[in-house]
């Protein structure tokens, strides 16, 4: 049987005020849907895959909302399986 663990990425920051935000946003991530190890081993390959398109688009996305998000639909589409 599972449990939750916590899992560490490597996020650059700016300076602390950034690292402040990223950390309670992180915390709120974590309190809204829960991810399964198999989850994201089952992205995996996607990730893999498209690594550049896939940070494209969070760059895109975080800028542009979701006028961003609506833009980059048609190529997210055609990832690689």
């Amino acid at each position: 049987m599972g449990t939750y663990r916590k899992v560490f990425l490597a996020i650059y920051c700016e300076n602390d005020e950034d690292l402040a935000l990223v950390q309670k946003f992180a915390e709120e991530i974590s309190s809204t849907f829960r991810l399964s190890a198999r989850d994201l081993i089952k992205l995996r390959p996607i990730v893999q895959k498209n690594g550049q398109l896939i940070g494209t688009a969070v760059r895109t996305i975080s800028k542009e909302g979701m006028s961003g998000l609506m833009r980059m639909v048609p190529q997210l589409m055609n990832m690689k399986k």
